[in-house]
């Protein structure tokens, strides 16, 4: 019985083998006949070829849109968490949001890697010195925020696209003032990101919308496009950013002023590698405000200087009667930097003055930071070294 199983078995390993011979043809006239019969199929013998389907159109056109920065899926509903003044004078507020940022995994069959339907919005935050956009309402374009640009700064295309929409939309453009570290350790175990902006409704206020947004209570809705910038990165030199002047050690000197320097210089001190640095670097931030009450964060300046970092502030009423210059918005910066009777190289701590990169984070007339470069550069700081972000 066992004998004529086997028997059976091997006939029918044998005729399987040969109807596998009958239709195995050479790779040419394979190629051949696919072209000469069209896409339908392909016939060659008994043996029937499937035709090789091109790619989908559909999922071209939508990475050629992500790269590219489609002004429809720039934006994500956000909710207001928290909106609590950041200085005596009230007269700037700190908004706290929750943006959405789901993590939506694509079923795929079993024994592949999943794959995710759109990047999270919290991973284009990766550097200090990071502009966002804000709009009233909380709706999500369709198609979601396809324009994130993962691990590096937003392409140019997306710059544009952002440019643009944020001009159509009548949106406002702010720093991230909370750090890339703080944004990933708040945002890791949830389905949103927890950010942090610094908005002006002061009586200097230049925002169209800014007390409009410091009235915003929690849970009113808004729109949040995703992160721009290439945070902090030199003027006359491409390609050097804040992270290669860390990694040579170069010794950091911080400018800025009013809300959106001091949004922007925060997010800077709060990043990590910052914070390193200053423990074995000479780090020193020049604040620039109007009064000492205005001036925002004062809780964390002794967090700043426990880690290392000089934190000097300028106030204008303390230069009410300089001869200098006339005494305007971002004045007192240059007042308390190169005229306060105290040597250059002693403010950043005996370094020299061509190994020092100079961070410029905004809040400053442009007119007054052209001079303030122009002077430091004839005491001899290097033109390399000094540092703007700017949301395009």
């Amino acid at each position: 019985m066992l004998g004529q199983l086997g028997q059976r078995g091997a006939e029918r390993s044998l005729s399987l083998k040969q109807s596998m011979q009958r239709i195995v043809v050479p790779q040419t006239a394979m190629r051949a006949d696919m072209h000469s019969t069209g896409p339908s199929a392909s016939r060659l013998g008994n043996a029937v070829v499937p035709p090789v389907r091109p790619h989908s159109n559909r999922r071209r056109r939508h990475r050629t849109a992500a790269v590219a920065g489609d002004t429809d899926s720039l934006w994500r509903p956000a909710t207001v968490v928290e909106n609590v003044p950041a200085c005596a004078d009230g007269s700037l507020r700190s908004l706290t949001l929750s943006v959405q940022d789901e993590w939506r995994e694509v079923p795929l069959r079993r024994g592949t890697s999943p794959r995710h339907e759109r990047p999270r919005w919290s991973d284009a935050h990766t550097r200090p010195g990071q502009f966002v956009a804000l709009r009233p309402g909380g709706e999500e374009d369709e198609g979601g925020s396809a324009v994130v640009s993962g691990a590096t700064a937003a392409p140019a295309g997306a710059a544009s696209a952002l440019r643009k929409a944020a001009l159509r939309a009548n949106a406002v453009l702010l720093p991230l003032s909370s750090s890339p570290y703080a944004t990933h350790r708040d945002s890791a175990f949830l389905d949103a990101a927890l950010v942090e902006v610094l908005v002006d409704c002061g009586p200097r206020c230049t925002l169209r919308d800014g007390t409009k947004l410091a009235t915003l209570a929690p849970g009113s809705q808004l729109s949040v496009s995703s992160p721009t910038g290439a945070g902090f990165c030199s003027l006359f030199r491409q390609g050097l950013d804040l992270s290669a002047v860390l990694e040579h050690g170069a010794p950091l000197l911080l400018l800025g002023g009013n809300a959106q320097g001091a949004g922007a210089l925060r997010a800077c001190l709060e990043w990590q590698p910052v914070a390193a640095h200053a423990g074995v670097h000479p780090v020193y931030a020049f604040l620039s405000f109007s009064t000492n009450a205005a001036a925002p964060y004062i809780a964390d300046w002794e967090r700043w200087r426990e880690a290392g970092v000089h934190v000097r502030p300028c106030f204008e009423s303390d230069w009410q009667d300089s001869p200098h210059t006339q005494l305007d918005s971002g004045s007192a910066l240059e007042e308390g930097l190169l005229h306060s009777g105290r040597d250059i190289q002693d403010l950043v701590g005996g370094a020299r003055l061509d190994q020092v990169a100079v961070l410029l984070a905004g809040g400053v007339p442009s007119d007054v930071r052209a001079r303030i470069i122009r002077k430091l550069q004839a005491l001899g700081f290097n033109n390399e070294l000094f540092l703007v972000c700017e949301p395009f």
